[in-house]
């Protein structure tokens, strides 16, 4: 039998004054808790009201994907190592693990160490760059996904290059709907390339280039000045129908650096539509988060590289 933490209904004060932090004890442990992203839904509102117009919630209604949360996310810091039984042998979740991501959806936790239990049954993953993805269907069972930088794992000691991003189905959809002109479509998927980085050739970046190209190199690209920013396939795609593919080969990565690269467009998004887990904790510092692959997609963002694989376990509710 797991231990009773009866710590869901406490945590739960947040939700009505979420600008502030709690601090309290779980197990004897002591902790310090925060939400993710406070006024959510309107950062939502915002961000796309060119496609949902007035109101957030009957476009959710219309397009019959269900949204509540005025606050996304919750971050619980321990101020010495914790150890929770979260789950038991057979991967079946603590409830009041399961009331926390209902009530706030993603959880992180910080300065923890997760017990040997259900250890046969993780693997160790890591994902594509941005492409925000399910790692269970609606059909499957153990829909709640605990992802695990270890303490105990050599390869998790220092923090991870690249962080875990978490966006809502709603949020998901919308991206989707902006990428795309607005091209309605009836249902949600299971993975979304979303948030890439765009590339178009510029005055300036022709500049840069004529100090590393052959001028009849800079000749042929030039005829593709102010065209759309593209994604990096489309954008190598359409400068490959101007130049040869040996060339291609040889100065793509100049090519890629020179341009004007728009990742921007995830930066401001972060804290405000996007929930991120950077997993940058000090060495050997445990780090958790679970969440319900019902509500939530996630990728991987590779801020600073790709980093290592973290551990993953599937829990039933």
């Amino acid at each position: 039998m797991m231990t009773k933490l009866n710590i869901a209904q406490e945590l739960s004060s947040l939700l009505k004054d979420p600008e502030k932090s709690k601090e309290g004890e779980i197990n004897g442990y002591p902790y310090r808790a925060k939400i993710g992203i406070t006024h959510y839904d309107d950062h939502i509102q915002k961000q796309y009201e060119g496609i949902v117009g007035s109101s957030l919630n009957n476009f959710c209604q219309k397009v019959s994907i269900p949204f509540h949360r005025n606050n996304f996310g919750l971050i619980i810091e321990f101020k010495k190592q914790a150890s929770l039984q979260i789950h038991d042998l057979n991967m079946m979740m603590n409830n009041e693990f399961q009331e926390i991501v209902q009530m706030f959806g993603p959880l992180i936790m910080r300065n923890i160490i997760l017990d040997d239990i259900g250890e046969e049954n993780e693997h160790k993953a890591i994902f594509s760059d941005l492409n925000f993805h399910r790692d269970r269907g609606f059909g499957l069972p153990r829909q709640y996904s605990l992802y695990y930088r270890s303490p105990n794992d050599p390869d998790h000691a220092l923090p991870r290059k690249s962080s875990t991003v978490f966006i809502t189905n709603i949020v998901a959809y919308l991206q989707y709907l902006q990428e795309h002109d607005h091209k309605y479509k009836m249902n949600l998927d299971n993975h979304y390339n979303l948030f890439k980085p765009l590339y178009q050739i510029t005055d300036a970046s022709l500049r840069l280039l004529k100090e590393k190209l052959p001028a009849d190199l800079i000749s042929k690209i030039s005829s593709l000045k102010d065209h759309e920013a593209l994604h990096k396939m489309e954008f190598l795609n359409n400068l490959g129908k101007s130049i040869r593919m040996s060339d291609m080969e040889k100065y793509s990565s100049v090519l890629l650096k020179s341009f004007t690269s728009k990742d921007e467009k995830i930066a401001p998004l972060i804290g405000k539509i996007i929930l991120e887990q950077d997993w940058s904790a000090p060495k050997n510092n445990g780090e958790i988060v679970i969440i319900d692959n019902q509500e939530i997609f996630h990728a991987s963002h590779y801020r600073n590289g790709r980093g290592y694989r973290i551990r993953v376990r599937y829990l039933y509710p």
